[in-house]
């Protein structure tokens, strides 16, 4: 539910992805072929179900815009400002961002995804992803050093 939540929000629109996703993992069930991978390929059931759901309703949109192929995708210092929020911070802060930067920061940061499977899955370029999540990251820093500028200032 929590992925849900993630991805669309809470209300309605979460149970009832929640609930699709639920019926394809029992549905699907016999194709796990590893018990051990049930986690990791219920997660995956659960991420697609809602990003189908997002395109369905065309409820997000990324800008395309050019992103350097060299450019790296840590910034210094951000896994330790990030590391210092606790999970309900963090999300809650994800949450405030603009859509395509908050679904490809989620997908990247949070899921594990790499970039050319979040194009995939956004039908979007891989550098577009890139760029995203640069922005996104940039959204992050800002929103961290509004919440405690002394604390964050020197971390980032």
């Amino acid at each position: 539910m929590g992925i849900c939540v993630r991805y669309v929000g809470n209300g309605p629109e979460a149970d009832d992805v929640f609930q699709e996703a639920a019926i394809r993992i029992m549905s699907s069930i016999d194709q796990l072929k590893d018990v051990q991978l049930f986690e990791a390929w219920s997660k995956r059931i659960v991420i697609n179900k809602a990003l189908n759901h997002l395109k369905s309703k065309n409820s997000y949109s990324i800008a395309v815009e050019s992103y350097s192929e060299t450019s790296n995708d840590r910034e210094e210092g951000e896994d330790e400002a990030i590391g210092r929020l606790n999970a309900e911070q963090l999300l809650a802060i994800i949450k405030t961002m603009p859509e395509g930067y908050r679904m490809v920061f989620t997908l990247y940061m949070i899921d594990g995804f790499k970039h050319k499977e979040i194009a995939e899955a956004l039908n979007i370029t891989e550098a577009t992803s890139r760029s995203q999540l640069k922005k996104a990251r940039k959204s992050l820093r800002e929103k961290l050093e509004q919440v405690k500028p002394e604390r964050n200032a020197k971390i980032i």
